[in-house]
């Protein structure tokens, strides 16, 4: 399904990316990756990568990525994640500290960070 191209288009990404959380939640991560890996994309499109919401939607996608026991894979797009909220918002701030945790988890090799 294409994304709408008109004034709607935030609400819809938004309302999308919550879906694909829900999905994550009921263990439903073929649906939750398809999902997440759309909005990304769609976000990074239309603000560019180092929007703020873009490494939220590229974290969430890290959870799928490891949840299907692509730990490498979800190890890397969660360090991209990790060094953009530092960056962004310093090493500090919760959502900067969340992501080394989950990145941590990666690395450890648990399957839902």
């Amino acid at each position: 399904m294409d994304l709408p191209h008109d004034r709607d288009l935030c609400g819809s990404i938004r309302s999308r990316h919550n879906r694909a959380w829900a999905l994550y939640l009921l263990g439903r991560f073929d649906e939750a990756d398809r999902e997440i890996r759309m909005v990304a994309e769609a976000y990074e499109r239309r603000s560019g990568p180092e929007y703020s919401i873009v490494p939220a939607a590229r974290q969430l996608l890290s959870r799928t990525r490891a949840a299907h026991g692509r730990m490498e894979e979800g190890a890397a797009l969660m360090t991209d994640v990790a060094e953009r909220w530092d960056r962004g918002l310093g090493p500090e701030r919760p959502f900067a500290v969340a992501s080394q945790i989950l990145l941590d988890a990666c690395w450890s090799g648990r399957r839902q960070p």
